[in-house]
């Protein structure tokens, strides 16, 4: 009998994690449809479609990556006139223009979901650390 009980209450904490675990996907879906939704998401899109079919943009921003790698390897004089020829390309300047709103919008609606539930929310998607990672 005290097995039978017990069942029961596995079965029905087993149902209500199920219940909860599909009003937490479904509030996920509804936060996902949000954000796509929202401006700073349309918005960071159209310019990354944009970028995307902008051949000079592209190697520009390749050609920077390469001097900021060479200026984190210490050599420095190239990295100013680089990154003017980049904030000067209007496909690029739309572009970190977008994302910086968008990245904006996400870290507060982190802060409102992080206050709520009272932790980092956005934690839990860094890697994990360690020895190796």
């Amino acid at each position: 009998m005290i097995q039978h009980i017990s069942y029961l209450k596995k079965r029905e904490l087993m149902k209500i994690d199920t219940d909860t675990s599909q009003k937490i996907l479904e509030a996920a879906q509804q936060l996902a449809g949000a954000i796509g939704a929202s401006e700073p998401y349309l918005r960071f899109e159209s310019a990354l479609q944009k970028f995307r079919q902008d051949e000079t943009a592209k190697d520009l921003l390749m050609q920077y990556r390469r001097v900021e790698r060479r200026v984190q390897m210490g050599l420095q004089d190239d990295l100013t006139a680089v990154r003017d020829q980049v904030m000067e390309n209007p496909t690029l300047k739309e572009y970190f223009e977008a994302q910086e709103a968008l990245i904006k919008e996400l870290q507060e609606l982190n802060g409102y979901v992080s206050e709520r539930l009272g932790f980092d929310f956005a934690s839990l998607a860094r890697p994990a650390g360690g020895c190796c990672g």
